[in-house]
């Protein structure tokens, strides 16, 4: 297609509607047409499945069969998709961070329940960083951890299976095309893998 003749607001439409998010924009509502209070794109995915999401300056709707929905990570699950960019090489040279949402952008649609184990696992991160920021007591700061090991094997698990078929992907593509060159990923948890996650803590 020409230049300007829409090509990157189709991809950022469907983007759009299976994150909620912008992937060009930080701030989805610049999105929004200067003479327009609001954006609203729409789809019917398989005539039986109606996806609306909607942007103002100050709040994003979403309404899948006319049922408002509070977390965009539920379009993901009516429509997955992942776009590959000109910014994609951030993969490989950006931070840890990226990779770590990257790999767990693949295990939370496999596993939709993890979603809510990681937000959890946010919370309890924090308020077990914060005792340990104004020194509260040790019984304080422990209170915290039987849960948060236990989100966190499970997550780390999970990010180590899918890994592992990463890999297993890998070895056919390096025989079939890569005259057999070494080629894998490797998982590294952020802790002494001497150590189990409860021993790393106590640390």
């Amino acid at each position: 297609g020409l230049n300007g003749s829409g090509k990157t607001s189709l991809l950022e439409s469907l983007f759009f509607l299976s994150r909620g998010s912008s992937f060009k924009q930080s701030q989805s509502k610049k999105l929004i047409s200067f003479d327009s209070a609001e954006f609203l794109i729409f789809a019917s995915i398989n005539n039986f499945i109606n996806i609306g999401v909607s942007r103002s300056a100050s709040n994003l709707v979403i309404k899948i069969n006319d049922n408002y929905i509070l977390s965009c990570f539920v379009l993901s699950e009516y429509l997955t998709l992942q776009i590959l960019s000109p910014d994609s090489y951030l993969l490989i040279e950006s931070s840890p961070n990226i990779r770590r949402k990257y790999l767990d952008w693949i295990v939370f649609h496999v596993k939709h329940d993890l979603i809510h184990k990681w937000k959890r696992y946010k919370v309890i991160l924090k308020n077990r960083n914060g005792a340990l920021k104004h020194k509260l007591p040790v019984s304080e700061i422990k209170a915290w951890d039987h849960e948060l090991i236990s989100i966190t094997d499970e997550i780390s698990l999970n990010r180590k299976m899918y890994i592992h078929s990463i890999n297993q992907k890998l070895i056919f593509y390096k025989t079939k095309y890569l005259s057999g060159m070494e080629l894998f990923l490797d998982f590294y948890p952020g802790w002494n893998e001497k150590l189990n996650y409860q021993e790393s803590l106590i640390q």
